[in-house]
């Protein structure tokens, strides 16, 4: 083999590596195509040169197309990258957030319709041909949606045990892990809420690039300074991250007007806190020991209120944000049979 015939060929292998890559990052890659990718690569070896700088200009001509299609903002070289970190990801999904993929593409939606209406932290499974049977079907991840749906499997299955403990005919086995699932749940619930409060911030940090140093240091939990995290209490957050992203001086929702803040930052965050910071220690002032006491009384009812009043306070906290919730199509509240619906997990 000459060396001219040697230099089409690796510019052929080239250049379709560069239309995989593109072809795969807007989620059109299956099983079929990648098989039949792989076979083009060996069909390459074979092709005499005039079959070759036909071959180097279709595909020349199919990359320009998908570039101009979907807006391809960087170079083939660094799709490339992006590939082959999601080869990498030892046969499971890449996760990409939203934000990254913006960087890349410029007109994302035509492979994902819905692409500008999710938050800026939602992450894009990339498959690179090893599950997907038929276009079309594109996993997204959410955490907040996703700690939303931990929280609703672990308060239906409370309930459910729940309802057998009544009726006296679980065994004493039964009636502790329902007691682990009560305090589970309630866990759960604090997780998911301050996951949605992370999500508001990280999206409006992104967006506003503008941020003085102290808010900046506030909505991140970094300090820039120190170059060290500085944490916020979720009470602060609840209060002061829709102030900030509202840009008012004082907290539009607080104890004073909302029942539901006055709940989960005093009767459901001891709760919570008992449960995640177990104590046999009494409390200094009445010498009782509280965390403890929680822990073994701790009633449904009080897991519903906990569920219940984190639901609705992050429906007010996005109404007061965005007038609306369409943002979180995932977030549903219990059925009037008690439970969650099985839609909640679609």
């Amino acid at each position: 083999m000459n060396t001219n015939t040697r230099s089409l060929k690796d510019k052929a292998k080239k250049l379709y590596r560069e239309y995989e890559a593109i072809y795969t990052l807007i989620n059109a890659m299956t099983v079929s195509i990648k098989e039949k990718m792989c076979r083009t690569y060996a069909v390459i070896e074979k092709l005499d040169r005039t079959k070759l700088r036909n071959f180097i200009q279709d595909t020349q001509k199919e990359v320009s197309k998908l570039r101009h299609l979907y807006g391809v903002k960087r170079p083939n070289t660094e799709i490339v990258e992006l590939l082959e970190s999601a080869e990498r990801s030892s046969g499971s999904l890449l996760l990409i957030p939203k934000n990254i993929l913006r960087i890349f593409f410029s007109h994302y939606e035509k492979a994902l319709p819905d692409f500008n209406a999710y938050p800026e932290h939602t992450r894009i499974g990339i498959d690179v041909g090893i599950y997907r049977e038929f276009q079309g079907s594109v996993e997204i991840y959410l955490l907040e949606a996703v700690l939303f749906e931990n929280m609703c499997a672990l308060f239906n299955l409370t309930k459910e045990r729940h309802v057998k403990t009544i009726l006296q005919t679980d065994s004493k086995k039964s009636v502790k892990t329902t007691s682990a699932l009560s305090q589970a749940t309630v866990t759960q619930a604090f997780n998911f809420i301050e996951a949605y409060l992370n999500g508001l911030s990280f999206n409006y940090c992104v967006k506003k690039t503008d941020l003085d140093d102290k808010t900046r240091t506030f909505l991140t939990e970094w300090d820039y300074t120190k170059n060290k995290p500085k944490y916020i209490s979720l009470r602060d957050k609840i209060l002061h991250y829709p102030r900030i992203i509202r840009g008012v001086e004082h907290p539009p929702l607080q104890e004073s007007n909302c029942d539901e803040i006055e709940f989960v930052v005093s009767r459901a965050k001891i709760i919570r806190d008992a449960i995640v910071h177990a104590s046999p220690l009494p409390n200094l002032h009445t010498l009782e020991p509280d965390k403890e006491r929680i822990i073994y009384s701790l009633k449904f009812e009080e897991v519903e209120q906990v569920v219940d009043n984190v639901i609705s306070l992050v429906q007010k906290i996005e109404m007061l944000i965005y007038g609306n919730t369409k943002r979180l199509p995932w977030l549903h509240k219990r059925e009037p049979d008690g439970f969650f619906h099985e839609r909640v997990f679609d």
